[in-house]
């Protein structure tokens, strides 16, 4: 190649990775919807006025737990995908 300073074998390896970011966003991405759309759902029960009445305490701790986590997943997932937003910005 052309470019000076940069070997063969470092393009091929730019060039893989520039292949798989892609297909790793499309699964980040579609990992947090999946947590959103989830997240969505135990907001909803809790909208409810008859969750509380008809839910044991028990299962209102484990969404409330579930809820949580799910946040901090979103969270390592957004930055999951802005790490691979900016290594593809970076490579092209």
């Amino acid at each position: 190649g052309g470019e000076t300073g940069v070997s063969w074998e470092e393009q091929k390896r730019r060039r893989n990775r520039q292949n798989s970011l892609p297909a790793r966003r499309d699964k980040v991405l579609a990992a947090i919807e999946i947590a959103e759309a989830r997240k969505r759902a135990i907001h909803d029960l809790y909208e409810d006025p008859k969750f509380y009445d008809r839910t044991p305490n028990a299962e209102i701790d484990a969404l409330g737990r579930e809820s949580a986590e799910l946040d901090a997943k979103i969270e390592s997932l957004l930055a999951e995908w802005e790490e691979i937003e900016k290594e593809l910005a970076a490579l092209a």
